[in-house]
């Protein structure tokens, strides 16, 4: 967990802290049906969100993370450089490094405005305790010492960072991430090759207002495989479209009991998340058993609402010629209980987004890659 400390102190692991946002969170959908099963619930109206803790300047909420699932071993000292947009207007900023199951030394560490071409402008180093190297452990976050940055709603920004061991890293998609042999994180320009994994930053959390904040935890296509470019993923369209962050909780292959076993680590520890969407199901239908995935996800949907994050969910996309007849039918009986369930504040009807109309069991055409990941285009109707 995370929690705010006094005034100018930042995160620290291990500790909870919650708040609600003051926004109404709209999911856009595609050609919305007018039968009883197709009709979404009225948007809700979070409560106000109260006192910020006492805080002067605000709290601190997560602008970007990545689950990181897979891992690369370095011998030697490479840099990446890792431009991300930022949804969250504040003046200070604080990051979390992880490592994976086996240590890595973290050299060096920036942070600055990405201006394109590998080049960054206003960079500053990072520092943990003071220090400017540390050792990440396995599986544990690491956090700098916050530090003065303006950051604007829409702009882009960059982590530069150098490190030698094992560097957790999260899906490929095309982007402007670069990585290049060396100790190079304070160069203004790097020369690299384009490098479109994640890697290392579990998450960048910006101090500024309360406001709405959204995790997906989802399995491959939460984490948006098949979308061309990282930009093109429903969470990036998303949070363009709301204004706020919509941040990457998902792990491909992930079925509803892997993704509890994450839970923890990969919602709860982000700080600041106001809501969750639960983007799961697909993986478990080869069980052909309504009951093992409702109870699964009604388990998710409770221990979110517990942990204070109000809960949503997203219906299972048809996935044409991976199914049996009784898969299709489990997914038909999931997706009734999750447009009529009310252990969430409403759904993202992704079904009925990228559906055939005409032939319920598949999608429409340009919609699917593979027959179960989205295109760049289903992202964008997602």
């Amino acid at each position: 967990m995370v929690e705010r400390l006094s005034a100018g102190r930042g995160l620290r692991p291990r500790a909870r802290g919650r708040c609600l946002g003051l926004l109404v969170l709209v999911f856009s959908l595609a050609g919305c049906g007018k039968s009883r099963e197709e009709k979404r619930p009225a948007p809700i109206v979070a409560p106000p969100l109260g006192d910020a803790g006492g805080h002067p300047r605000g709290l601190f909420q997560v602008t970007s993370a990545c689950a990181l699932p897979y891992r690369m071993t370095i011998d030697a000292p490479t840099t990446w450089r890792l431009p991300f947009t930022n949804m969250r207007p504040g003046d200070r900023v604080q990051l979390a490094f992880w490592g994976h199951w086996s240590p890595a030394t973290l050299r060096s560490a920036w942070f600055g405005r990405f201006v394109g071409g590998g080049e960054v402008e206003g960079a500053v180093q990072l520092t943990f305790d003071g220090a400017r190297r540390v050792e990440l452990a396995d599986g544990v976050p690491v956090l700098c010492d916050p530090f003065d940055y303006p950051m604007r709603r829409g702009e882009r920004y960059a982590v530069s960072f150098s490190a030698v061991g094992s560097v957790p890293e999260g899906l490929d998609f095309e982007g402007d991430g670069l990585s290049a042999p060396g100790d190079l994180a304070r160069e203004p320009v790097l020369e690299g090759s384009p490098d479109w994994r994640g890697h290392g930053v579990k998450w960048v959390a910006v101090e500024g207002e309360a406001q709405r904040v959204l995790a997906v935890l989802g399995d491959s296509i939460g984490a948006g495989q098949s979308a061309q470019r990282a930009e093109q993923r429903f969470i990036e369209v998303a949070q363009m479209r709301l204004g706020h962050p919509v941040v990457d909780a998902s792990v491909g292959g992930d079925g509803i009991e892997r993704a509890l076993n994450r839970l923890e680590r990969d919602v709860f520890e982000l700080p600041g998340v106001t809501d969750c969407l639960v983007q799961l199901g697909t993986n478990d239908l080869h069980r052909e058993d309504p009951g093992f995935l409702i109870d699964g996800l009604s388990d998710a949907f409770g221990r979110l609402r517990a942990a204070g994050i109000r809960p949503w969910a997203a219906t299972i996309m048809p996935k044409p010629g991976h199914l049996t007849e009784a898969g299709e039918q489990t997914r038909r009986e999931v997706n009734v209980f999750l447009r009529s369930t009310r252990l969430i504040d409403g759904y993202a009807d992704f079904d009925l987004a990228i559906r055939d109309p005409a032939d319920p069991a598949n999608a429409r055409p340009g919609m699917l890659a593979d027959g179960i990941h989205p295109t760049s285009a289903g992202h964008a109707e997602l």
